[in-house]
């Protein structure tokens, strides 16, 4: 597979990131680390945080998945660094999730996930607010707060359920809460349409 061609380069390092991606759910993990490895080469280059911190996300899990734990680590802890530098809530958000709350970083990674849960309720971004409650969640566990754990993930699995239904049922761009009237009739006319009710 070949991106050279192109003339965008913007174009051509996402690629090479979202190519590294497809080939690490391949399992393809040689294939998937050299075009990631050329991917983050040219993105330090310009200095493209977000897309460094999704690129080094990947890489993480094609070293987790084929058992190079320092490896994953390394990864996982750069895309942290760049996700730091970003404004992007959602990437934010993932990584903390997964990199802070695993390196025993639990109120550092708390601060990031309720930072992101406020900034992507305000504009109305459903799956980060999902991602972030979903975060949540383990936090509560890891606390042995089971019960909160349970609310958090619950409200985690409705909010993309909502998401996901309204946006099969046209696409709507109209912010849904759950809860409110509109999700429960969505989730109401959804689960009647796929015969869940």
């Amino acid at each position: 597979m070949k991106c050279a061609a192109l003339s965008d380069n913007i174009i051509h390092r996402r690629s090479l990131v979202l190519l590294g991606a497809v080939l690490q759910q391949a399992q393809r993990p040689q294939e998937a680390l050299h075009h990631l490895d050329h991917a983050r080469t040219m993105l330090k280059l310009v200095g493209n945080n977000p897309s460094l911190a999704y690129a080094c996300q990947v890489i993480f899990w094609v070293h987790y998945n084929v058992g190079r734990l320092p490896e994953a680590l390394d990864a996982i802890e750069e895309a942290w660094e760049h996700a730091q530098l970003t404004e992007n809530v959602s990437i934010q958000a993932e990584i903390s999730g997964r990199f802070l709350f695993n390196a025993n970083r639990d109120a550092e990674a708390w601060e990031y996930i309720e930072i992101s849960l406020m900034k992507a309720s305000y504009v109305g971004n459903r799956f980060t607010v999902a991602q972030a409650l979903e975060y949540m969640g383990y936090g509560y566990l890891r606390r042995g707060d089971y019960q909160n754990a349970y609310g958090a993930y619950e409200a985690a699995a409705e909010t993309s359920l909502v998401l996901s239904m309204s946006i099969l049922a046209g696409g709507t761009a109209r912010i849904t809460w759950p809860g409110s009237s509109r999700s429960k009739r969505i989730l109401a006319e959804s689960s009647a349409f796929i015969g869940m009710a």
